[in-house]
């Protein structure tokens, strides 16, 4: 599957230098390394992320609400994960809001 550009982060330095109070996590790399030239991410990879965010999230986390606001394909992985039910989100920039709550056992 030929790889997509616009789904490579730019480099940590670039993103300081723009935002430079925003936080790292302690293991945010300089390059992005899970973007690869010749391999595009499918649906289960980005459920799979998804869900290793949410258990880092709910690991680490104390809040009891949080948002997370992210690109329609890393959402729709999300709801699968949690057994939402389809929900298409619209693309091209269009804001949309979709409020679920999840609770971890």
């Amino acid at each position: 599957m030929a790889s997509h550009t616009p789904d490579k982060r730019r480099s940590r330095s670039e993103i300081h230098e723009e935002f430079p109070k925003y936080h790292f996590e302690d293991d945010f790399t300089e390059e992005d390394v899970l973007w690869k030239l010749k391999y595009r991410e499918v649906h289960g990879d980005v459920v799979e992320r998804g869900r290793r965010a949410l258990d880092a999230i709910f690991d680490k986390d104390e809040e009891q609400v949080i948002s997370i606001t992210s690109h329609g394909g890393l959402l729709d992985a999300l709801l699968s994960f949690v057994k939402h039910r389809g929900w298409s989100l619209l693309a091209g920039g269009k804001s949309q809001w979709l409020p679920i709550f999840v609770q971890m056992d």
